[in-house]
């Protein structure tokens, strides 16, 4: 079975988080379980091989730049599957489908 994984722009809330214990100390262990948890996702490290296959999508396909970056990312952590409600469900992107999650029943995949 695959696995899942979040570009690093999904990272902003990591930043918050931090700023939140660094300001509020008692928040530390908070800030750190939900840290953790992100992390259980393995983010995707924004490289240049991502920045630069994210062009060739986004030349490709018409995507926006950030659309792009999230399918690059994807195809970078050999995903199977990406769930999102801002493609056509359906579309397969050089190996990577795109399923809408609020169409789609996971039996179904």
């Amino acid at each position: 079975m695959g696995h899942a994984s979040r570009p690093t722009q999904f990272s902003s809330p990591t930043r918050i988080l931090f700023n939140v214990s660094r300001k509020w100390p008692a928040a530390k262990k908070s800030a750190r379980s939900e840290i953790s948890d992100l992390l259980n996702w393995r983010p995707v490290v924004l490289d240049s091989n991502i920045l630069v296959a994210g062009w060739v999508l986004q030349d490709r396909y018409g995507f926006s730049f950030c659309d792009s970056l999230i399918v690059s990312a994807a195809k970078a952590s050999l995903c199977s599957f990406l769930l999102s409600e801002d493609f056509q469900t359906g579309q397969n992107l050089d190996g990577l489908l795109v399923i809408n999650p609020f169409e789609t029943k996971p039996e179904e995949i």
